[in-house]
This record gives structure tokens, sequence and C-alpha cells, in this order.
């Protein structure tokens, strides 16, 4: 919930964007990476020789902000890992840094899976409906709230503890359902044996 205290800045005050080119050498090995939809977070999507990579690519970096131009609408963006750092990415990939002075970078990766937000994100993107594409300046004019850095750090806690419960339940849930999955195959296996023997 928004409190009073919070105070309103537009994206392009604390998103710096990264334009970091990697020059490609055609014997080396690129990682290269893409970000899932539905706020699913950066993942490896390849590894690939320097001469079998034709388009321009820009190096990420870890805590980065990295979006999809086409898919920021269906929440395609997230985080850069630690284990991501220094690959490649594609045009269609914007980067930022974030900057840590003012905001938490956790608390930022939770606000970013707003509803709130990814509706920010489809009106900040023009096109067809199955190609539209984020227009930079009007990302970097979107408006969020920030409270202070403690409080958001205090945010981040609370979110974790409640995200902890939530694997929990996910947890009990998919060993309920494999429980019932067991006791239903020894009951269509008794069921049919039965009739088999009969």
């Amino acid at each position: 919930m928004v409190q009073d205290n919070w105070k309103r800045v537009k994206l392009e005050n604390i998103l710096t964007p990264s334009k970091i080119a990697a020059k490609i050498s055609p014997l080396i090995d690129y990682r290269q990476v893409t970000v899932r939809m539905n706020h699913k977070g950066l993942i490896l999507r390849e590894e690939k020789l320097g001469q079998n990579i034709k388009s321009n690519q820009w190096f990420v970096k870890k805590n980065q902000f990295v979006l999809s131009r086409i898919d920021a609408r269906n929440g395609a963006m997230g985080i850069v890992p630690p284990e991501l750092d220094g690959a490649i990415v594609t045009n269609d990939f914007l980067r930022f840094d974030i900057d840590e002075n003012q905001v938490n970078i956790r608390f930022f990766n939770f606000l970013t899976r707003t509803d709130n937000f990814i509706h920010q994100c489809n009106r900040a993107s023009e096109g067809t409906t199955n190609r539209k594409r984020l227009r930079p300046d009007l990302f970097l004019k979107i408006e969020i709230s920030l409270p202070n850095l403690n409080d958001q750090k205090r945010i981040v806690e609370y979110l974790d503890f409640l995200w902890g419960k939530f694997d929990e339940m996910k947890r009990h849930q998919e060993e309920t359902e494999l429980e019932i999955q067991v006791l239903m195959s020894k009951i269509l296996t008794k069921t049919f044996l039965k009739d088999i023997n009969e």
C-alpha cells in the first residue's frame, strides 16, 4: 500500500541506460541471454561461437535491470543474476543500471512484478497487437512510488517472508498431488485387476 511519505519518481531518475557494446571475436564462446515472460527472469539461452553471431550484441552486468522491447507488456523483465554477469543480449533487450542510492534492487524487482507496472509498460509500447515494441523514451517517463531505503528494505524482508510461505504451500500442494496420483493409480490397478480376475 502506498504511504503518504512515499515519493513519486520517474524511472529516468533511477535508471541509467547501459550501452556497453560487445565487440564479438570469432573464436570466443559467448553466453547469450534471454528474458522469460511473466517475470520469470533472465536465463542462459545458449553459448555460441562468435563467428556464428551475426547481429549487434550488448553486455549485461550483475544487478542490471533488463527487459524485452517486444514482451515487456507480458512481464519479460528481470534483474541480471550473478551467474549471468558479462553475458550478451541482442538489441531487442533494454539494459539499465539501477541507482542503488535511491532504490533497493530487490524492492525494484518486486515492484516491477505488479500489474500496474506491466500496464504502464503496455502503455509505453507502440505497434501492431503482436509486435508492439516498448519505446525507451516513454518507458523512462513512467512514474513509480518509492519509500526511503530503510522502508524498502523492510518491505523486501516482509515480501521474502510471504514468498517463502508461498513456496512452502506450493511444495505441499505438489506433494499432495503426487500422493493423490499414487493413490489413484493403486485404486485403478486394484479395480482393473479385480475385473480381469473375475
